[in-house]
């Protein structure tokens, strides 16, 4: 129930965030928004000091006074802040025909190599590989980074699909994804209350079935639906994410040894958080891609001999005549409103097509679960960060 408490405020605030940020950037200018992390970051620390303490085995770790594995942190730094970098500039920049993209992409491949050398030949590495040997372990990164993937992608796309295709202000695009909260605050004590008492691998799976039905209901938007069905996107995709978030730090810690748990809910955290860095740069990748395709494909069509391209710039035409304008003006305004259509048309469709390739991720991870070592009933819940 603790760590359900917890999951509300993870998944919370990327829930959150897309209304307030949207309210800053309606109003003031979206560069308030990093100024934000100051007093949070202040009362933060200041609450941390006060209120958080730490548990008793820690004590007997700090006693042996164990060495700091600076180059092993060094190389870690380098490597997701290379990575992290690609992802975000990699679209923008046309990923690998970009010179600096090559650079961080080679700085990040051999600093994660440098990296597992360093890690695995140390006696007390940052982040020690060999938890890796533990099935469960295993296997819960990947399924969190997946979360990651799915939770901070779908964040990113109906805010974006509702402003650019919609017209929606940021405020209220934000607001579509702000009401998924509120079920999350629902589910998340009912997901910490039914974990002990049912199979956590069966709870996982069927995490994973709502999201994919809630992905498939989103496969089918359209430049006409209202703004209840685009909440009810967001509102049934976050509703499986209890279910999964919960039983899968109660399958996470299984076989760990209790000096390493801090190692471990660190790699959930760093999993779940590269998923979502990796989730919003192929989608975001995918829909340009997509639009480009489709908008290839439409065009093709835009030709003379084309009986419907040619009854739509006919209709246009003359209404744009019967308002006032001269007959070239009004062909010029026609042609341009159909192209307009066009790019719509395509970059919807892309929506829909990177929409399923999300489908077919998380419905593939369904029977994931049942390859993990199912957890004793005795096996308890450990505290988590």
């Amino acid at each position: 129930m603790a760590f359900a408490v917890y999951g509300m405020a993870v998944v919370m605030a990327p829930a959150i965030g897309p209304t307030v940020g949207g309210w800053i950037t309606d109003n003031y200018s979206w560069r308030w928004l990093f100024f934000l992390n100051i007093p949070v970051g202040i009362i933060s620390l200041y609450l941390t000091r006060k209120l958080v303490e730490d548990p008793p085995y820690l004590d007997s770790i700090r006693k042996k006074r164990i060495p700091v594995d600076y180059y092993g942190l060094g190389l870690l730094v380098v490597t997701i802040g290379a990575l992290q970098t690609m992802l975000d500039k990699g679209q923008e920049d046309d990923w690998f025909s970009s010179r600096f993209i090559l650079i961080c992409a080679f700085a990040a491949a051999l600093g994660f190599i440098l990296f597992l050398v360093r890690e695995l030949r140390t006696d007390h590495p940052i982040v020690d590989l060999r938890l890796f040997k533990k099935r469960n372990f295993a296997m819960t990164q990947i399924v969190m980074f997946t979360v990651g993937a799915s939770l901070y992608s779908t964040t990113v796309l109906i805010p974006q699909f509702l402003q650019i295709l919609m017209g929606y202000t940021a405020e209220r695009s934000g607001m579509a994804i702000s009401v998924g909260g509120l079920v999350l605050v629902f589910l998340f004590p009912v997901a910490g209350l039914i974990t002990p008492r049912f199979d956590p691998r069966w709870i996982v799976a069927c995490g994973f079935v709502v999201t994919t039905i809630g992905l498939v209901r989103m496969a089918n938007l359209n430049l006409g639906v209202d703004f209840a069905t685009a909440v009810s996107w967001r509102a049934v995709i976050a509703a499986g994410l209890p279910f999964l978030f919960v039983p899968i730090n109660t399958m996470c810690f299984i076989g760990i040894p209790q000096s390493k748990y801090n190692e471990a809910s660190g790699m959930n955290s760093l999993m779940r958080n590269l998923g979502g860095s990796v989730g919003i740069s192929f989608v975001t990748t995918l829909i340009a891609r997509r639009t480009q395709t489709h908008q290839s494909m439409l065009s093709a069509n835009l030709v003379g001999s084309s009986s419907a391209y040619q009854g739509m710039m006919n209709g246009m035409t003359g209404a744009y005549n019967k308002g006032g304008w001269a007959m070239p003006d009004a062909a010029h305004h026609a042609g341009g409103q159909i192209y307009r259509m066009m790019q719509q048309q395509s970059m919807t469709l892309a929506y829909v097509d990177t929409i399923w390739v999300l489908v077919i991720l998380t419905a593939c991870l369904i029977p994931v679960p049942f390859l993990m070592q199912k957890p004793d009933k005795n096996h308890a819940s450990v505290p988590v960060h």
